[in-house]
């Protein structure tokens, strides 16, 4: 096995799991327990996209300095939106 492999893969889970963390975020942002304003909502929803972007920032520099983790990290954050993306995309076809 290459010398790299160990470290991309380590970073396709890193970023993968940060990808799952930032849906949940976004799910529970986006369908709140209780009745919200539409103010509100926009606020708690918005505040929900810049803590993700912030999630996604330190995950990367985090990583920064090994091409590989950091590649497969990339990789990692990016599958979960396209499984749900397909599996929406599929969803409504069928």
């Amino acid at each position: 096995m290459p010398a790299w492999m160990m470290p991309f893969i380590k970073g396709l889970v890193f970023g993968t799991a940060v990808g799952v963390l930032n849906n949940y975020i976004t799910v529970r942002a986006a369908y709140p327990k209780e009745e919200l304003t539409s103010e509100k909502a926009k606020r708690r929803l918005g505040g929900a996209y810049i803590f993700r972007y912030i999630i996604n920032f330190v995950a990367l520099f985090l990583v920064y300095k090994n091409i590989p983790m950091l590649l497969g990290t990339a990789l990692g954050l990016a599958v979960i939106k396209n499984i749900i993306l397909i599996s929406y995309i599929l969803k409504r076809k069928g």
